[in-house]
C-alpha cells in the first residue's frame, strides 16, 4: 500500500512540474512574440510598408492593405482631421524627432483634394485589400482645411524631411493602427529608407546657355540602376510640371500649359551606388525650361525611377545643334541631281518618278534626322559607303525594268515587281523575327 501511494505521489509531483515548465514557455513566448503578432494580425496595414520621402522633402508612406477599409474625417477646429473610433484615429504616426507637433496623419497621395472636392471635411478615404498604396503625413498640428489648394498643402500641412532636420536614419516612425471599429489599436515600429537621389551640381540653377555643354550630377543610393536620364520640359508658369500618364498630366495639357518635351539624355554607365556623372546636351530648343526631370533606369531590366531633380530651371537662349551635323541625310542629295549622275541608260526620270520623289522627300528627310540619334552607335562612314551601294543599284535596277514597262505599253510592272519584292522581304523578315521570339519565349 506505501509502495502504490508513493508511486501516485510522484505521478503527481511530475505531472506539477511539467504543467509549471509549460506554463513558463507559453509565457515567454507570449512576450516575446506578442508585439509582433499585434503588428501583423488584424491590422489594416502591411509591416512591410516603407516610410521614405519624394524629392521635394515629403515624407511618404507605402504600403499594401491587409484587408478593406474606410478611413472617415470630421470636422474638428474648423479643419478636417481623421474621425476618432471609439477614442482613437484609424492610424498615424508618431515621431519624436519631429519638430513641433509628433504626430503625421497618413492621407492617400491621390486624395489631397478630397475635401475641397467635396466642399466639406465628412468624407472617407477608401482601401482595397491587395492594392499598394502611397501616404503623405499630415501635420498633426497644421490639419488641411476644405478650401486648401495642393499647393498650400504640400507646402503647410504636410510633414517635411527639411522641415524636420532631427529625422535621420535611427528616427523612429512608430504607426498606430486601429482595427475593427472597437477602438483597438496596433503598433509597430519603421525606419527611414532613404530613396535613390540626383543633384544638378552645374550648370546652377537659373542659368541660361548659348551652346552644347554638359551636365555635372551628383546621385546617391542608385542601387540596380545603371544609367541617369534627364528630359527637358517646358510648361505655363501655373504648371505643377505633372508627370506623363497621370490624370494631372492630362489635365494640364488640356488646359493648354504643355509647350515643350526635348529627347532624352543619357550618362555613361554608372558603376557605384553614390557618384557624380555628366550628361552632354545638344540638339536642343531655345526655351525656359521650368520642368526639369531627371530619372535613374536601367536598360538590362526596362525599370524606372520616379521623376526628380525638383525645383531646378534651366534657359537656352538659342538654339543648340547636334555635335555633328553632316552636309547631308541621306546619300541622295537631291533627286535630279542624283538621277542625272547616277542612271546609266536615260538621261531624264520619267515624270511618275520625280512625283514619287517629291512626295517621298519628307519621309526620306525624317528618316534621316532619326538616324542622326543612332549615329553613335554605327560607323557613319561604312553606313555612307553602304547606303551608295544600295543607292546606285537600285537607281540600275529601276533603269532595267522601265525597259519592261515600255515593252508592255507602259503598264507599270517595275512598280509592281518592287512592291512584290518588298512585301516578300518583310514576310521573310516577319518569320525570322517569329522564329527568334518562339526561341526566346517558348
Amino acid at each position: 500500500m506505501m509502495t502504490k501511494t508513493s508511486t501516485f505521489k510522484k505521478q503527481c509531483i511530475r505531472a506539477t512540474f511539467l504543467l509549471i515548465c509549460a506554463g513558463v514557455v507559453l509565457l515567454i513566448g507570449l512576450l516575446a512574440f506578442s508585439k509582433d503578432t499585434s503588428g501583423a494580425e488584424g491590422t489594416p496595414l502591411s509591416i512591410g510598408g516603407v516610410v521614405s520621402y519624394k524629392p521635394d522633402g515629403l515624407f511618404t508612406f507605402t504600403f499594401t492593405a491587409e484587408k478593406s477599409f474606410t478611413v472617415p474625417y470630421d470636422l474638428s477646429g474648423g479643419n478636417c482631421r481623421q474621425q476618432p473610433i471609439v477614442g482613437v484615429q484609424k492610424f498615424y504616426f508618431y515621431v519624436d524627432d519631429f519638430t513641433d507637433s509628433d504626430f503625421g496623419f497618413l492621407i492617400n497621395k491621390d486624395n489631397l483634394t478630397i475635401f475641397a472636392d467635396a466642399g466639406t471635411c465628412a468624407v472617407s478615404e477608401s482601401y482595397t485589400a491587395g492594392i499598394e498604396y502611397t501616404g503623405y503625413l499630415v501635420d498633426g498640428g497644421h490639419l488641411i482645411a476644405v478650401a486648401d489648394s495642393v499647393a498650400t498643402i504640400k507646402a503647410d500641412k504636410l510633414k517635411d524631411l527639411d522641415e524636420n532636420l532631427d529625422i535621420d536614419a535611427e528616427s523612429v516612425f512608430l504607426s498606430a493602427q486601429e482595427d475593427g471599429g472597437v477602438g483597438t489599436q496596433y503598433t509597430h515600429d519603421f525606419f527611414l529608407t532613404y530613396p535613390p537621389t540626383i543633384n544638378i551640381i552645374t550648370p546652377v540653377d537659373d542659368s541660361e546657355m548659348t551652346g552644347t555643354f554638359d551636365i555635372t550630377a551628383s546621385y546617391l543610393n542608385s542601387g540596380t540602376y545603371e544609367k541617369l536620364m534627364i528630359t527637358f520640359e517646358e510648361w505655363d508658369a501655373s504648371s505643377t510640371c505633372p508627370v506623363y500618364g497621370t490624370d494631372e498630366w492630362d489635365d494640364e495639357v488640356a488646359l493648354g500649359y504643355f509647350h515643350y518635351q526635348s529627347l532624352p539624355y543619357f550618362s555613361p554607365l554608372i558603376l557605384t551606388d553614390d557618384g557624380t556623372t555628366t550628361v552632354s546636351i545638344y540638339d536642343l530648343n531655345a526655351g525656359t525650361y521650368n520642368c526639369f526631370k531627371c530619372y535613374f533606369v536601367s536598360e538590362s531590366t526596362g525599370e524606372m525611377s520616379g521623376a526628380l531633380c525638383p525645383d531646378y530651371n534651366l534657359s537656352i537662349t538659342t538654339y543648340i545643334p547636334p555635335e555633328y551635323v553632316p552636309s547631308f541625310y541621306v546619300p541622295i542629295t537631291g533627286w535630279t541631281s542624283y538621277y542625272a549622275s547616277s542612271s546609266e541608260r536615260w538621261a531624264t526620270s520619267t515624270a511618275v518618278f520625280d512625283n514619287w520623289a517629291t512626295a517621298f522627300k519628307p519621309i526620306m528627310v525624317w528618316v534621316g534626322q532619326t538616324a542622326l540619334f543612332f549615329q553613335d552607335y554605327f560607323d557613319a562612314d561604312v553606313a555612307k559607303a553602304k547606303g551608295e551601294d544600295i543607292g546606285n543599284a537600285i537607281a540600275t535596277a529601276r533603269g532595267y525594268l522601265e525597259s519592261i514597262d515600255d515593252f508592255f505599253g507602259g503598264l507599270p510592272l517595275s512598280s509592281i515587281f518592287i512592291f512584290y519584292i518588298i512585301t516578300a522581304l518583310v514576310v521573310i523578315i516577319y518569320r525570322i523575327v517569329r522564329g527568334i521570339l518562339n526561341i526566346i519565349v517558348p
